[in-house]
């Protein structure tokens, strides 16, 4: 319950990166991650004005829980994602 945790919002953290897409069906997204429960921070391996590859790391957090949401602006258009995606295995 958030409520028996008073200090969570305090002691999360999170970092944004907006993402001009060179695809004109995707334009621009938001990455927002999100440490949550005992997270100590964010390592960031990207700047400012970086290129980001397709499947490049962005960064990673450190110990705890985490997550990640994604903003697309209304020039998204007609996105699908690829089952492969799912398939995916992290060594």
């Amino acid at each position: 319950y958030i409520a028996s945790q008073p200090l969570l919002t305090m002691t999360s953290v999170r970092q944004i990166y907006i993402i001009n897409c060179d695809n004109p069906n995707i334009g621009r997204v938001a990455v927002i991650e999100i440490g949550m429960a005992e997270v100590s921070g964010i390592v960031n391996l990207v700047k400012e004005g970086d290129r980001i590859e397709k499947g490049a790391e962005l960064g990673m957090f450190r110990f705890g829980g985490s997550s990640h949401a994604f903003v697309f602006d209304n020039k998204a258009k007609n996105l699908t994602f690829s089952e492969s995606i799912y398939e995916r295995k992290l060594n």
